[in-house]
């Protein structure tokens, strides 16, 4: 696994419409989406992608711990089911991504 190479969240939508890091969101900002033509600012797709970006950090570690605790269950349960395996596999896929992995994997 390697090393996140991100600023470190929490991340947070701020007044400005810009995703920032830190207590308030202002420093350093880490990313703006910006609104799609003809777009209402405070309504629509711009305002909900800001707030997933924002909570990439958070998903980010509840995924890894997540993947962490499915492959430790499906060990001790000697579970070989596909299913879980496939949400495992599926998992590690999107943090690698997460990572810049996958670009290079391809």
């Amino acid at each position: 696994m390697s090393e996140t190479k991100w600023t470190p969240g929490p991340w947070k939508v701020n007044k400005y419409g810009s995703i920032g890091a830190g207590p308030l969101g202002h420093m350093p900002v880490v990313g703006y989406v910006e609104p799609f033509y003809g777009e209402d600012k405070r309504d629509g797709d711009s305002s909900a992608n800001a707030s997933l970006i924002a909570a990439a950090p958070e998903l980010y570690e509840a995924l890894t711990n997540l993947t962490r605790f499915c492959a430790a269950y499906r060990a001790i349960r000697e579970d070989k089911s596909e299913h879980l395996a496939r949400v495992i596999s599926a998992a590690r896929a999107a943090i690698a991504k997460a990572r810049g992995e996958s670009e290079a994997q391809s």
